[in-house]
C-alpha cells in the first residue's frame, strides 16, 4: 500500500504542478486537457507498485447501467439556437442527470481503480471500515491539494481562508463521498458502479461553478462539447 501511495502522488502532484504552471500563463486550456491523464495515474499507481487490476470488477452489465435518453439531442438544439448563460445551466442539470455519467465514467475509472478498486480495501483490511472509509477520504483529498491550492480547484480563490479552508472542506467531500462509492462498490463488486458515480460527481460540479460564477462558459467540460 505505501509503494502504491509514493508512485501516486509522486506522479499526480508532478502533473499537477504542471496544471498550475499553465493556468499560471493563461494556458488553462491546456491545463485542463492535461487534467484527465491525471485521473488515471491511481489505475497506473496500482500496475507500478505490483499489483493487479484482475478481480475489481471489470464485467459489468452494461444493458443493466444504460438508458436511451433524450439529453444529446436537448444539447444540440440549444446549441443551435445560441447557448446563453442560462440554458448553460439547464444543459449542465440535464448532462449530470443523464448521460454524462456515463461519458465520464470511462475518465473516473481510473482513479476508481485506485481508490476504491485498491485501496479501501486495505484500508479497512488494516484499520476497520470506519477508520478506514475516513483514512480513505482524507488521502483521496490531499491528492487534490496542489490544484486545489494552485487553480482554485473546486471554490475558485476568493473566499476566505484560501486554500487550507477549501482543502478542509474537500475533505469532507471526498469522506461522504468516497463512503458512498465504495458502499455500492461493496454490493456490486463491479468497479464501473462507483465510476459513473464519481462521473456524475464531476458532471454536477460544472453546474455548481456555473452558479457560483467560478466558470467560464467557454470552458466547459469535454461532455458538454461533445454533447
Amino acid at each position: 500500500m505505501e509503494k502504491f501511495l509514493i508512485w501516486t502522488f509522486t506522479f499526480s502532484w508532478i502533473i499537477q504542478a504542471g496544471v498550475g504552471i499553465l493556468y499560471k500563463y493563461d494556458l488553462e486550456m491546456i491545463g485542463r486537457f492535461l487534467m484527465i491523464p491525471l485521473m488515471y495515474i491511481p489505475l497506473i499507481g496500482v500496475l507500478v507498485s505490483g499489483n493487479k487490476l484482475a478481480g475489481m470488477g471489470w464485467k459489468p452489465e452494461i444493458k443493466k447501467y444504460m438508458v436511451e435518453i433524450a439529453g444529446p439531442k436537448v444539447l444540440e438544439q440549444l446549441k443551435e439556437k445560441g447557448l446563453t448563460y442560462g440554458k448553460y445551466i439547464i444543459v449542465s442539470i440535464i448532462n449530470c442527470l443523464t448521460y454524462a455519467p456515463l461519458f465520464n465514467m470511462f475518465v473516473a475509472v481510473g482513479e476508481e481503480a485506485g481508490w476504491r478498486g485498491y485501496l479501501y480495501p486495505k484500508l479497512k483490511e488494516k484499520y476497520g471500515k470506519i477508520q478506514g472509509w475516513l483514512y480513505g477520504g482524507i488521502i483521496w483529498s490531499i491528492w487534490h491539494w496542489p490544484i486545489i491550492w494552485f487553480i482554485g480547484y473546486e471554490y475558485g480563490k476568493d473566499y476566505v481562508g484560501f486554500p487550507v479552508v477549501g482543502m478542509l472542506l474537500f475533505c469532507i467531500f471526498t469522506t461522504t463521498s468516497g463512503i458512498i462509492c465504495d458502499w455500492l462498490y461493496e454490493r456490486t463488486h463491479c468497479i464501473w458502479v462507483p465510476s459513473i458515480i464519481h462521473g456524475a460527481i464531476n458532471a454536477s460540479a460544472t453546474v455548481t461553478l456555473a452558479v457560483t460564477h467560478n466558470a467560464k462558459l467557454y470552458y466547459l467540460v469535454i461532455i458538454d462539447i461533445k454533447g
